[in-house]
Parts: C-alpha cells; sequence; structure tokens
C-alpha cells in the first residue's frame, strides 16, 4: 500500500494533537505542514519530540506497510534537521519509504 505526502502530513498532525503538547495551548494558528515540531518556537522538547517520532513510524507502518526509522544516525547528520517542521518530517518519512 503506497503513501503520499499529503498522508503523512495528515499523520504527523494527528499525532501532534494526540501527544498535546504544552506548546499548542493557546495557538490560533491550526497545524500545517509549516509547523515547527522542534527548534525555536518549536512544540516539542527533546523528549516530546522522541515520542512523535515513535508514533509517527507506527502509523506509517499501520497506513502503508512501510518501516521506517524515522529518528536514525542519517536524520541526525542532515545540515537541516527533517524534524525542523511537520513538512520537513514528512518530506523525510517520503524519502525514507521510497528507499525500501
Amino acid at each position: 500500500m503506497s503513501i503520499d505526502r499529503e498522508q503523512i502530513v495528515a499523520l504527523i498532525i494527528e499525532k501532534v494533537r494526540d501527544i498535546d503538547p504544552p506548546a499548542l495551548a493557546g495557538r490560533a494558528d491550526g497545524l500545517s505542514d509549516q509547523t515547527r515540531l522542534f527548534g525555536k518556537e518549536g512544540l516539542f522538547d527533546s523528549l516530546g519530540l522522541v515520542a512523535l517520532i515513535v508514533d509517527v513510524e507506527q502509523a506509517i507502518a499501520d497506513a502503508s506497510g512501510a518501516s521506517v526509522t524515522l529518528g536514525d544516525d542519517r536524520a541526525m547528520s542532515q545540515s537541516h534537521s527533517p524534524f525542523r517542521s511537520v513538512g520537513a518530517l514528512a518530506d523525510y518519512a517520503l524519502m525514507l519509504i521510497s528507499e525500501n
């Protein structure tokens, strides 16, 4: 079963809402592929980000049958972190899925 970027973005947003990080409270702008996940103005601290990554990996596996590891050495060594925004994480996940 294949999965596209829009579906991955939706999965990530769903998982962000499930975790409901404190930084999400009071945000009137909603969530989109531009939403910052980590770093300056990000929704998550490092522990929250780990929880999100695990949840997103499982959601991708459930939705597509593809097993991906988002928090690997490759992700950590990129000059632009795949964890900076919803869209960046979706792009990284899609790249890993296409490589499988």
